[in-house]
């Protein structure tokens, strides 16, 4: 125990300084200073910034709200350092907040966008195959029965599953329609949300050729371009 009127180390259990006979004793139930220094914000803000960090900013909310308490941390340990620290913690709850934003808006303009791309083409490559089968199913039909055939008369006929069709329809996106012409059938696939389940509508007729154009939403016909 170090005594405070001379400096001189005594032994744990003196009861008085050895060389200048001052009451140590007191010390020992004497509670050692507690830090007042004031880390609240800063701690606030590296916080805030590393879970806007995991949640790409949190839709910038997160991000902003990190930077204006590490900014206030920072602002604050300056001008009353003997008040208010945690500079690092504010540091890094600012520098996360960059990086979230960063992340947040390469996420957004991005991945997103290529996401949606690949999730329209895997769309309008299952509306295709559908009106593919039914146009085999319809060749097929005609075979036996020299005419074209309603989707009820081919599930009918065992040739194909209306409610299978109609399932892959949705899942794509796609309402898909059978329809009878004096002699011919018509098949047309549409996006049911244009831009967001599919941008290509689909046709075949009795040339079965497949027809597919961007239409905007609307029908595609035997004029557009053959799809592959």
């Amino acid at each position: 125990m170090i005594c405070p009127r001379c400096q001189v180390h005594n032994p744990p259990h003196a009861a008085f300084c050895l060389s200048c006979g001052f009451k140590v004793e007191l010390l020992k139930d004497t509670p050692a200073p507690q830090s007042s220094i004031r880390k609240g914000i800063a701690t606030a803000s590296l916080a805030v910034g590393a879970v806007s960090f995991v949640t790409l900013s949190l839709f910038l909310v997160g991000a902003i709200t990190s930077m204006i308490l590490g900014v206030i941390a920072l602002v604050k340990s300056n001008s009353q350092p003997d008040e208010y620290g945690g500079k690092g913690r504010a540091i890094g709850g600012i520098t996360l907040s960059a990086f979230s934003v960063i992340a947040g808006f390469w996420f957004i303009f991005d991945v997103l966008p290529s996401f949606y791309q690949e999730q329209i083409a895997r769309n309008e490559f299952a509306a295709y195959t559908a009106v593919k089968q039914v146009g085999w199913c319809q060749a097929r039909f005609f075979e036996k029965n020299l005419r074209f055939a309603t989707l009820d008369e081919l599930e009918a006929a065992d040739l194909i599953n209306r409610k299978s069709v109609e399932q892959k329809g949705n899942n794509s996106g796609y309402l898909i329609d059978v329809r009878l012409r004096e002699g011919r059938f018509e098949i047309v696939a549409t996006p049911i949300d244009y831009a967001v389940t599919g941008r290509k509508s689909f046709y075949m007729t009795s040339d079965y050729y497949v027809h597919a154009a961007d239409k905007r939403g609307r029908e595609a016909d035997g004029d557009d371009p053959a799809y592959y």
